[in-house]
């Protein structure tokens, strides 16, 4: 319930900050993530060939139940609904971020367009005061 009750705490931010473009990718993102974690249950849903894509399975996960350390419920590809938006992509390898969803993609560009708009030069078009 309060995994929910943040991303809705942090729609809120975002659609406070529409003017800032990163903020805007950053939203898709979340609400790309919410739908996934709302239609799965309030988790984010993930598959354990996901999680063994990774080799960082835990040995005492079982199917339908919260992987600890994480914000992962264990499914059943037939299981998940929009797995699509599920924590199912990987890049290789034990990483340190172990599974990730297109959402969180979006998030993370959202994120670096934000901080590459905030540490950019701001240019003046106004006439210097004389």
């Amino acid at each position: 319930m309060l995994f929910v009750a943040s991303y809705l705490a942090l729609f809120v931010f975002v659609a406070a900050n529409l003017r800032r473009p990163g903020l805007v990718i950053l939203g898709a993102g979340l609400a790309l993530n919410f739908l996934a974690i709302v239609t799965n249950g309030g988790l984010m849903p993930t598959t354990a060939e996901a999680f063994t894509r990774t080799g960082d399975l835990p040995a005492n996960a079982r199917l339908g139940h919260w992987l600890p350390h994480s914000k992962d419920v264990l499914l059943e590809r037939s299981n998940v609904r929009l797995y699509f938006l599920a924590d199912r992509l990987t890049i290789g390898g034990q990483q340190i971020v172990r599974v990730f969803s297109v959402g969180d993609i979006f998030v993370a560009a959202g994120l670096l367009v934000t901080v590459a708009e905030l540490m950019s030069p701001r240019i003046s078009l106004r006439a210097p005061n004389s």
